[in-house]
């Protein structure tokens, strides 16, 4: 059966869903307690993270708490679990956690696209559904500390979201109408373009001075060159071909349910009874 977002978050052990939390956002919390530190303020790592737990605990409390809206596209967002290879070094798979609508892959499988939802108000989000199957639910606290990092995108109560929807729709006017000012990205950051620049002029001068210094083989860079790109591609078809996999798999299932009427049961049930 599916359940919400929410329903999840209130079901899941809370302790174990802030320490999961703290643990994704630990390089977070010890650049702010060195920020912090340099300004003189001595307070302790342990006494930096026990602030974070009491505050992403509150964070966590008010998302269990918010009553869910309805979709304003109409269609209803499904989180699920795939394999993806994120780190070639050690070609270890790792669960990503993708957002698609609930109808696009009723219907379309694993043609479905995903889509990010970090501007979706967390009302909405935790109205979203997660898919049952096995893998999803194996990784879980995972997912969820997902969720509450890419709601958490423009505030922790959604504060900066909406200036910043209506900003960017006001941008993209502009940009249609041609009205739009644009600036180069390297006059914005002068100097760090200067210095990725001088870098990389650098780096040239180091290479042509060790071809200079050792017998060069051409053919022997390409192959290198050639191996490179060939684990990059089937890096990539591993992880296309992994989440085609699963939306096909959940696709099964949701039809399934949809036969036999759970999915519209469990649409009412989350929204109160009323159909988007």
């Amino acid at each position: 059966m599916l359940k919400t977002v929410q329903q999840h978050l209130r079901e899941l052990d809370r302790e174990r869903l802030i320490d999961a939390y703290l643990y994704r956002v630990r390089y977070d919390i010890l650049d702010y307690y060195r920020d912090e530190e340099s300004k003189g303020h001595y307070k302790t790592l342990r006494q930096e993270r026990e602030d974070g737990r009491e505050f992403y605990g509150a964070y966590l409390d008010r998302l269990r708490r918010l009553k869910i809206t309805p979709p304003t596209n109409g269609k209803h967002g499904l989180l699920y679990a795939y394999k993806r290879i994120s780190d070639l070094s050690e070609c270890k798979p790792e669960p990503c956690f993708p957002y698609v609508n609930l109808e696009d892959l009723l219907e379309q499988g694993e043609e479905a696209t995903n889509y990010a939802y970090d501007f979706d108000l967390q009302s909405e989000i935790m109205g979203y559904f997660v898919s049952d199957d096995e893998y999803t639910q194996q990784n879980i606290y995972e997912l969820m500390v997902d969720v509450m990092y890419e709601a958490s995108w423009f505030g922790f109560a959604d504060e900066d979201k909406e200036d910043f929807v209506d900003d960017l729709a006001d941008q993209i006017n502009q940009l249609e109408e041609g009205t739009l000012e644009t600036v180069p990205v390297d006059d914005i950051f002068p100097d760090w373009f200067k210095e990725m620049k001088a870098q990389e002029e650098q780096q040239k001068v180091e290479e042509a001075a060790e071809r200079a210094e050792v017998e060069h083989d051409e053919e022997e860079e390409l192959d290198a060159e050639a191996v490179c790109a060939e684990a990059l591609r089937l890096t990539n078809d591993y992880d296309d071909r992994s989440n085609g996999r699963q939306k096909r798999l959940i696709q099964r299932r949701l039809l399934l349910a949809r036969t036999i009427g759970l999915i519209q049961c469990q649409i009412e049930r989350v929204l109160g009874g009323k159909r988007s």
